[in-house]
């Protein structure tokens, strides 16, 4: 933001980085609180209110505690998909809903369509989120392979050991007959004698 500020700041201006953020953060406060009163009209579906005069409840509820300076910041931000992303965030992380912190998504009837949202570049956060999703997923499929491969030769030297124990039973058996022919051909001597 402070970047784009200065890129497009008003001659002589000399706003911080520090400034610019504590601005930002105060717009974010006012139409936050300023979307969930509209959203609570909204939801009263009062009939005969047209969406000017639903507005205009909004303004005045919103009035009783202060002035609301960000109507303008409200219509830009109403039908961006990345502040009514925040605000569902925000909405579904437990925000508390008394009239000082409301976060509600997008005024209702008002968000974009499920196509908008979609077509919004992916975020840098986001990205890195997805990103170390992947690299996990993908580290936990090599971890799964080699637990596999390392399986495959326990079971291959399991196998190795019983072929190996069968000749070496084969042997001694082997051994076995030779010496009993061995036995029987020394006592057919004996008896010749």
């Amino acid at each position: 933001m402070h970047e784009y500020f200065n890129a497009n700041k008003p001659q002589g201006s000399t706003r911080s980085q520090n400034a610019i953020q504590n601005r930002w953060l105060l717009i974010q406060k006012c139409v936050n609180k300023f979307c969930g009163i509209k959203s609570a009209i909204d939801r009263r579906h009062e009939s005969g209110k047209n969406e000017a005069d639903r507005i205009e409840d909004a303004i005045n509820m919103y009035e009783r505690k202060g002035p609301f300076q960000f109507l303008h910041c409200w219509k830009i931000l109403r039908d961006q998909a990345k502040w009514n992303d925040k605000l569902l965030e925000l909405n579904n992380n437990g925000g508390k809903n008394n009239e000082d912190n409301v976060a509600e998504p997008g005024c209702e009837g008002e968000l974009p369509s499920e196509k908008n949202v979609h077509d919004r570049p992916e975020g840098r956060d986001t990205a890195k989120r997805r990103s170390r999703r992947e690299s996990e997923s993908s580290a936990s499929t090599a971890f799964e392979v080699l637990q596999h491969i390392h399986d495959n030769r326990e079971k291959s030297q399991l196998k190795e050991e019983e072929q190996l124990q069968q000749i070496l039973n084969r042997n001694d058996e082997k051994l076995n007959l030779q010496r009993a022919v061995l036995k029987v051909q020394m006592d057919a001597i004996e008896l010749k004698k």
